[in-house]
């Protein structure tokens, strides 16, 4: 009831577009631009931090979304300057945060077992997308015909290829299947 009187207020993190949200660079630049004065002038009340990273000394309240750790248990997965950051900076916005939002509710527990969260101050909140328009529903046979899908069951992963999404353990796990109709579609994502 109360989202109409919402007025949002995009403040300049615009100018390190492009840049990853965990980068040193982004971080202490979000630390510097989103400093509460300059969100205070701004007519702003809170301040939410959308990728592991909000202001660490505020005024106002702060909500920071963690997208996941998975650089705590994988650090290989980003450089070393940005895990880095993401200890420094992305675990201080957490602890400093009043309310902490993470994506799904093994990300909450992750958030509570690995960096001590309060679970009382995480809400899970899932990421969706809003849709305008629907795309016209391509027939199944069709759809299968053009992807070379074959007839029989689909095992569809979609995942980055990184070593903690355990592709390894998919193709393994997919030999043991005992159905020799099946197809394995791997859609991997690229992680800008």
């Amino acid at each position: 009831s109360w989202g109409g009187d919402v007025r949002w207020e995009r403040l300049p993190g615009e100018l390190v577009q492009g840049r990853r949200p965990w980068s040193p660079l982004t971080s202490a630049f979000s630390q510097w631009v989103l400093e509460p004065g300059r969100a205070r002038a701004r007519g702003v009340d809170v301040l939410h931090g959308l990728a592991n990273v909000a202001p660490v000394v505020a005024t106002m309240p702060t909500v920071v979304t963690m997208l996941d750790v998975i650089w705590l248990h994988h650090p290989d997965v980003l450089a070393p300057a940005d895990v880095l950051g993401m200890k420094v900076l992305g675990l201080t916005s957490a602890r400093r945060a009043d309310r902490v939002i993470a994506i799904s509710q093994a990300g909450k527990d992750d958030l509570v077992e690995t960096v001590g969260l309060d679970p009382a101050r995480i809400d899970v909140t899932m990421l969706g997308v809003r849709q305008t328009q629907r795309a016209a529903v391509t027939p199944e046979t069709e759809l299968r015909e053009r992807l070379c899908l074959g007839r029989g069951r689909l095992v569809l992963c979609v995942a980055q290829k990184r070593v903690h999404k355990n592709l390894d353990g998919l193709l393994r796990g997919f030999a043991l299947l005992d159905d020799p109709d099946a197809t394995l579609g791997l859609l991997s994502l690229i992680h800008i």
